[in-house]
């Protein structure tokens, strides 16, 4: 059974709901996850009307010229150079499914913590606070177990008048202690 559950409110009105989605939780079941925030937020909510599920996709980066292509556009910035790491801003002009997980992994900086698209071993030996490439192992090697993956602004237009919303969460407590282990 999926448990009901309240999250915390950027913004609602009767056409929108904008919530700040902990770390580690699904959007919506699928792909071994029995239930995420759209079950949560449907069974605490009854009376409301949310959007369906769809299934769990995998994309990939084609050439313009491929007969499945579909423009897409993100502006990376880099914000901060670790030894092993690095800490970027990314811009999506569109919004594709998976768009920034495929982009940055495909240009050779796979988010940390990404079970589709990342680094697999360097996944697990984060979460298990291993040596990694330049990563020493002792009692402050970084440790990190979900995905680095952070919506810190979000600007859209309201669909209901036009005006343009303007949403902001910080960044996480564990991504912000995780960048506190890195290395310069």
């Amino acid at each position: 059974a999926v448990p009901p559950r309240d999250f915390v409110m950027l913004f609602e009105d009767e056409h929108l709901i904008a919530i700040d989605k902990p770390a580690g939780v699904a959007v919506h079941g699928g792909s071994g996850v029995s239930f995420g925030v759209i079950e949560q937020l449907r069974r605490s909510r009854p009376q409301d009307k949310f959007l369906t599920t769809e299934g769990e996709r995998r994309v990939r980066v084609v050439d313009a010229d491929h007969d499945s292509a579909r423009r897409s556009i993100s502006l990376v910035k880099v914000l901060r150079r670790f030894a092993a790491f690095t800490l970027l801003e990314v811009t999506i002009k569109t919004g594709r499914t998976h768009q920034i997980r495929v982009h940055v992994a495909n240009a050779g900086y796979p988010v940390v913590g990404d079970s589709k698209y990342g680094d697999f071993e360097l996944n697990k030996a984060l979460a298990r606070g291993l040596a990694w490439k330049g990563v020493a192992a002792d009692a402050s090697a970084p440790r990190f177990a979900g995905m680095f993956l952070h919506a810190a602004r979000l600007r859209i237009q309201h669909p209901a008048n036009g005006e343009t919303l303007e949403l902001a969460s910080p960044l996480p407590a564990e991504c912000v202690s995780f960048l506190g282990t890195l290395q310069p």
